[in-house]
């Protein structure tokens, strides 16, 4: 009898290690509540899901550069529901909302990314314009003002400098467009 429970589970170990590999995605954990570390190596959460970030990070990237806003939208989503404070899918995100009307959204990316990079001139740029399409042109000239400040602090000598004289021309003309004749 205890031959027979010994093979029993062995053959059922055998069931679900194979079937494992054939279902991509599957999650094996011992019990609720105890993360175990699946065949494929990355983290699994007790929550039941599995969401590989990295991957879903780069194929945003790849949606992002073929300008399908709606998958990139997806993949950064799946990223921040496991990494929310990270700063470069906040930035992407940020970008994405801005390209598909979602300015108001956009702010808050741009805002939590600003966290991590603060007075980056390029999340600067990105929440000034998003500020004017969203008709908060007082924050908007608060963007440019605080771009014009690091420029002046900078003379031109700084690193950044090139960026934030593209930042610093971006904000200006959201708020200034040029007339069309």
């Amino acid at each position: 009898m205890v031959g027979m429970v010994s093979r029993f589970r062995s053959g059922l170990a055998a069931i679900v290690l194979v079937s494992a590999f054939i279902t991509p995605g599957v999650v094996l954990t011992a019990n609720a509540g105890q993360p175990m570390h699946n065949l494929s190596g990355y983290p699994v959460y007790d929550t039941g899901r599995f969401i590989n970030t990295e991957y879903h990070y780069k194929r945003g990237v790849k949606h992002f550069e073929a300008r399908d806003y709606t998958k990139a939208y997806k993949s950064f989503y799946q990223v921040l529901l496991e990494k929310p404070q990270d700063a470069n899918t906040n930035y992407y995100m940020a970008r994405v909302m801005a390209m598909r009307g979602n300015h108001r959204g956009a702010i808050s990316k741009y805002k939590q990314a600003l966290r991590y990079y603060t007075n980056s001139p390029i999340l600067l740029a990105g929440l000034g314009n998003s500020y004017v399409k969203s008709n908060q042109q007082l924050k908007a000239r608060n963007i440019m003002a605080k771009l014009d400040n690091m420029s002046n602090d900078c003379n031109n000598t700084c690193e950044d400098a090139p960026q934030i004289a593209v930042s610093l021309h971006i904000v200006a003309l959201s708020l200034f467009p040029e007339p069309t004749t």
